[in-house]
């Protein structure tokens, strides 16, 4: 049976079809629904089932062969086979992953109230099609308050925070005067410098002189996650430029002073933690154990990394002056 539509809701042809359509999905999910749920609800799904519209309450409406929910044929995966739309699927799977990586944006980032304009870049020309085609849902679902599609050449407005969906597809919103930009860089070079040391692991890895003898599916895998590392880093690096770039002269170079007084101030914490576990150390070597002086390696290997964040920010706050 076809839903029923009220024509002095719509007001063009298309929105005659498009509620329609909606309408009949919801149609076809609900009576499906009521089926698959019988055996466990059979009281419920009964009373449910002789609403549907086109039933009255004893079943013997207008619905072809409506009768008792409980003489239908059991929904079978055949049954269900003419709906099936691969390209359809694909497409909605597609801006389920946007609207994930969108909200999860928005969540990390404590922006959950306001609806942010968001621009969505894709590399590849078939994504940037199905994502231009349904702007109005993928911004519904992401609960953004508008939502742009970008070509891979496309640069989103200045200020913008972005997030990798996947190797190809990358959302933006814009930020200035919404969020704490100082904090949201630091958070940002914290995931860089462990995303650096992920891709420095992998990399000493693979070029080990023994990696010839991992296995094929290994060596795929570590190489994939290598490139895929890669990426991000890079989009992470244009991130933070970006956000630098919404800072004043004076709001940038108090960011900078502000981040080496936290790197001193965690070197000198690592540095008095190195001298304790060096103190309690048996003095003799033999008896010095494997566990503590890993510890102590570990903490120099950080120390090391603060040193050069500092060096480069060094060269950075000599550079602006």
């Amino acid at each position: 049976m076809k839903p029923v539509v009220r024509l002095h809701d719509c007001q063009t042809a298309d929105q005659l079809a498009a509620r329609a359509t909606a309408l009949s999905v919801l149609y076809t999910c609900l009576e499906y629904g009521l089926k698959l749920l019988h055996p466990l609800m059979p009281f419920i799904s009964e009373e449910l089932y002789h609403r549907l519209p086109g039933a009255n309450h004893v079943g013997t409406g207008g619905r072809p062969n409506c009768g008792s929910i409980m003489v239908q044929p059991y929904p079978k995966p055949n049954d269900t086979q003419r709906f099936e739309d691969v390209a359809l699927d694909g497409t909605m799977t597609l801006l389920q992953s946007i609207a994930r990586s969108a909200r999860s944006t928005r969540s990390a980032l404590n922006v959950t109230k306001q609806k942010l304009t968001m621009y969505i870049r894709c590399a590849e020309e078939q994504e940037l099609n199905a994502v231009a085609s349904n702007l109005r849902d993928v911004a519904v679902m992401s609960i953004a308050q508008e939502a742009h599609a970008l070509k891979a050449s496309d640069q989103p407005p200045a200020g913008c925070m972005s997030s990798v969906v996947s190797p190809s597809i990358e959302i933006f919103f814009p930020l200035s005067g919404v969020v704490d930009v100082g904090s949201e860089i630091v958070k940002m070079e914290k995931s860089k410098a462990q995303l650096q040391s992920k891709i420095d692991r992998l990399r000493a890895q693979m070029e080990s002189p023994s990696y010839s003898k991992v296995p094929q599916a290994t060596r795929d895998r570590n190489e994939a996650a290598f490139n895929s590392d890669s990426t991000e880093l890079n989009k992470l690096t244009d991130s933070i430029a970006s956000f630098k770039a919404m800072l004043t002269p004076d709001q940038l170079n108090q960011y900078r002073q502000d981040k080496r007084n936290s790197f001193l101030t965690e070197k000198e914490k690592l540095n008095k933690n190195v001298e304790k576990m060096r103190s309690a150390l048996p003095a003799d070597v033999s008896k010095q154990p494997k566990k503590s002086l890993a510890k102590i390696a570990e903490a120099e290997q950080e120390i090391a990394q603060i040193d050069e964040q500092l060096k480069a920010l060094d060269l950075e706050i000599q550079q602006a002056q």
